[in-house]
């Protein structure tokens, strides 16, 4: 991350074929995050499959998907993850470690919408329905 100057830490993307919990993940999450950019007025299909058509029309076929590891003084700073001219309005992070065992740190989420103020939030915990 530090050669780029995302940060500090270590990032791997993962390949094709993704890892089955992986790619149910993103099959289960879609439509319903699909359903929300469309209430916004954007043009998303309806399935992940059907996504992934359009994105690979687009001349976008890298997966997405990554793990990032963090250690004592790590960070990965603000930034918005953009890998073509095709961008999804939402991504999904999943934490695989209890927050009870962070300290030091904090998970920052920043929404951000053309011409209006950014607004942050820093969520004390999350819980999701185990998969």
């Amino acid at each position: 991350m530090a050669r780029h100057g995302y940060g500090q830490g270590c990032y791997r993307y993962f390949s094709l074929p993704l890892p089955e919990p992986v790619a149910r993940l993103r099959q289960a999450l879609y439509p319903p995050l699909a359903e929300v950019a469309r209430a916004w007025g954007e043009d998303w299909p309806e399935t992940h499959a059907a996504l992934l058509d359009r994105c690979q029309a687009a001349g976008q076929t890298r997966p997405t998907p990554l793990i990032l590891r963090y250690g004592p003084g790590d960070y990965n700073r603000l930034h918005q993850d953009l890998y073509g001219p095709l961008v999804f309005p939402l991504q999904v992070i999943v934490l695989l470690s209890d927050p009870a065992d962070f300290s030091g740190g904090h998970l920052t989420l920043v929404e951000t919408w053309p011409r209006q103020q950014s607004r942050c939030e820093a969520p004390l915990w999350c819980r999701v329905a185990a998969w």
